[in-house]
């Protein structure tokens, strides 16, 4: 990345790699934009308050939301904490914030392994621009079990533009390396034509609306038993032979999803039981882990559905309803 120089007047100059030089200092314009707008984000994550509005697929065809796409096992970590860079808690440490609420919120936000987004360098999202052909079929996102995100396509990103794009062939096209200052990485060598970047998170209140597979080709509340059957069973593996830090990571993968249906439920005694498995599941024998979480996971989903007969109908209506999200189902 190129710096920023004065002229001979010694007159500011800025070749737009967000370093502005004055006689006096170097301001880390860029640096300091990304860092205002990330504590704002971490701001609206804590008070878990995004104000949303009705949205349709005919919303979308004329606004032509930016787009991100994910595994359905990610909806409710998404939909709670945004869509964020796989280094999006080192950012949150970075910044020294000082709040309970959030000491208690990052051990819940999952990111190892199984990373809320597409990334390319640690401090990027990626993207796409609204394709010509509109919106995915239902079948074609139950095949993969993947859902669409809609995104506000006012928010800053980086690769729209010519200048900021770099050698292309066939199949892909460069976005150029962006922002070394204050050590952050933007930049994809491959990338598809239509994509572009975001900086380290995408807000919660930018997800405008998720569109979703058919809930006869891809079942959510099924999603939810399956992934706890292989993640206790990959959690008591690894146990045996990792230290606790890696184990935590691990346990995230178990309880997170739990723990975020009992949060946005403002059931404060069901949270506090989420963090009392968290605490215990450690000290308890192999058989009895499973148990435990299943057990958790019934009384979860129970008050999520707000004591309705849990079906794939009223979880997808209670994630529409506590997420105050437009869930849209495309033929």
């Amino acid at each position: 990345m190129s710096e920023n120089r004065q002229n001979k007047e010694g007159v500011p100059t800025n070749d737009n790699s967000g370093i502005l030089v004055t006689n006096d200092k170097v301001v880390l314009i860029e640096e300091d934009k990304i860092n205002s707008n990330l504590q704002e984000s971490i701001k609206e994550i804590i008070n878990n308050h995004p104000i949303r509005r009705e949205y349709s697929a005919e919303d979308a065809k004329k606004e032509k939301p930016l787009t991100h796409y994910s595994g359905t096992k990610n909806l409710f970590q998404i939909l709670r904490f945004g869509i964020h860079s796989a280094n999006f808690k080192n950012r949150i440490n970075s910044l020294r914030l000082e709040d309970k609420n959030l000491d208690e919120l990052l051990p819940y936000i999952r990111t190892p392994g199984v990373a809320t987004c597409g990334y390319q360098g640690c401090d990027s999202i990626s993207l796409n621009t609204f394709e010509p052909l509109g919106l995915p079929k239902s079948w074609q996102l139950g095949e993969v079990k993947k859902c669409l995100f809609l995104v506000n396509s006012e928010i800053e990103v980086w690769g729209l533009n010519p200048d900021e794009r770099g050698e292309q062939n066939n199949h892909a096209t460069t976005i150029k390396r962006k922002l070394g200052i204050g050590n952050y990485r933007i930049g994809n060598e491959a990338a598809s034509r239509d994509e572009v970047l975001a900086v380290n998170i995408i807000k919660p209140a930018d997800i405008l609306a998720v569109i979703m597979p058919d809930e006869r080709s891809v079942s959510v509340l099924d999603n939810i038993r399956e992934l706890s059957h292989e993640y206790v069973n990959y959690y008591l593996r690894e146990r045996k032979y990792r230290g606790k830090e890696d184990i935590d990571s691990i346990k995230q993968l178990v309880l997170a999803d739990l723990w975020v249906m009992a949060d946005v439920s403002k059931d404060d005694a069901l949270t506090k039981n989420v963090k009392t498995v968290w605490d215990e599941l450690d000290k308890i024998e192999d058989r009895e882990v499973l148990e435990k979480v299943l057990k958790l996971q019934d009384e979860v989903l129970g008050s999520f559905i707000d004591e309705r007969e849990v079906s794939e109908e009223n979880l997808r209506m209670a994630i529409s309803k506590k997420f105050g999200i437009t869930l849209i189902t495309v033929k």
